[in-house]
């Protein structure tokens, strides 16, 4: 096993800003995976050679919304909370990610503002939407961190 690997980072800060992802190299090991997602790991198959690792109990904990999980029909499968790792595997091993996956991640996680269904007092539902947006959109996550 790889002591480092090459992985792409999806961060959301607490506010819930949403920004780039990037290329980074990390230690493939467990602690350094739970220490960027803040807390257990989960692995989930994003097609059949890439893998996304995400917070466990991050829905549970109420981690802020990062991406939508679409099929490669474009329908949604799932939201995702907190930060997100995606690397490549090899017989249940963690190998680097590859430049041109970039595109594949990007298209099935897009990024996401989602407003949810309330009902009122009176029993009328408010508020039910889903908003897709552009990448450029989003701020460069090494770029802020500089500013801290």
């Amino acid at each position: 096993m790889k002591q480092k690997i090459k992985a792409y980072i999806i961060r959301v800060d607490e506010e819930g800003r949403q920004y780039k992802g990037y290329f980074t190299e990390i230690d493939n090991t467990l602690e350094a995976k739970q220490e960027i997602v803040g807390g257990l790991i989960q692995v989930v198959r994003l097609t059949p050679d890439i893998d996304i690792i995400i917070n466990d109990e991050g829905k549970l904990r109420g981690m802020p919304l990062n991406r939508i999980w679409l099929s490669e029909d474009g329908e949604p499968l799932d939201f995702l909370v907190g930060n997100i790792i995606a690397v490549r595997h090899c017989d249940d091993v963690f190998t680097d990610i590859l430049s041109e996956d970039c595109e594949i991640i990007e298209r099935l996680l897009p990024p996401i503002r989602l407003n949810m269904s309330v009902m009122g007092k009176d029993g009328k539902y408010r508020t039910n939407s889903m908003f897709y947006f552009n990448h450029d959109e989003l701020l460069d996550y090494k770029e802020c961190a500089d500013e801290d």
